[in-house]
């Protein structure tokens, strides 16, 4: 498991702490791989560039593609809209893409993936984790008669002429969904399923009042029960 380290960027530090299991779950995975060291890996969305550096740690020959961060071709990090643009990279390239809580803001998922298809090298892995659509929370949401995607207000002040409508979730998936788009593009899914990403012991949430800890702590209970109601979907699949 990472640990937050005090070190770190304060704003990189913050989105560790809510972010620590699904990125642990990832790099486990990764582990698990045993690419031989030197193998190319991407990480698609690499800001902040948590992935990007545990890749390197574990000598990966790491490439990046961001859209809101900043380019540094020194660090092989490019800056790239990969809804609209073509991956900078030669065909059969890499030996692993990781495509990260990405997918959920793209207008155009067919066009991202299918460069992604592009760039892996036969054999290749790609690994993807984005929300799940059918979560508990969304559940509760739909039952309040609450919208589970951005109010109407947020709606109005994105635009796709300057980009902010990447700031909001433009389309969550069902696990079936994001099993069918990754199979659409003739990638073999070898690992499919749910886990809970945000758990109710992460370090914000330790100031919650009482009530809200409970209802937290049940949630989270429910989850674990139901793997369907999971917040995060992660699936594994080679070209």
């Amino acid at each position: 498991m990472i640990k937050p380290s005090r070190s770190r960027n304060v704003q990189i530090d913050k989105y560790l702490s809510v972010h620590v299991v699904r990125i642990s779950r990832i790099l486990r995975f990764v582990d698990s791989l045993k690419l031989p060291p030197k193998s190319k890996a991407l990480d698609v969305g690499c800001y902040p560039p948590l992935i990007f550096n545990s890749l390197r740690q574990r000598h990966f020959d790491t490439s990046g593609v961001t859209h809101f961060g900043r380019s540094d071709k020194s660090k092989k990090i490019y800056l790239v809209n990969i809804d609209v643009n073509p991956l900078p990279f030669p065909d059969g390239f890499f030996d692993l893409v990781i495509f990260t809580e990405i997918i959920e803001h793209l207008t155009n998922p067919f066009f991202a993936l299918s460069e992604i298809r592009r760039v892996l090298k036969p054999g290749g892995w790609l690994l993807i984790t984005t929300p799940n659509v059918s979560r508990s929370q969304n559940v509760i949401k739909l039952i309040f008669n609450k919208n589970i995607y951005p109010d109407l207000n947020q709606i109005k002040q994105t635009s796709i002429t300057d980009q902010t409508i990447y700031h909001r979730h433009n389309r969550e998936y069902t696990v079936k969904e994001i099993a069918d788009l990754v199979s659409s593009q003739g990638l073999r899914v070898v690992r499919l399923d749910t886990f809970v990403s945000y758990t109710p012991f992460r370090r914000k949430n330790q100031h919650d009042p009482f009530h809200l800890r409970f209802i937290k702590t049940a949630n989270y209970l429910i989850m674990l029960v139901f793997p369907h109601l999971r917040d995060t979907i992660f699936l594994a699949a080679v070209k």
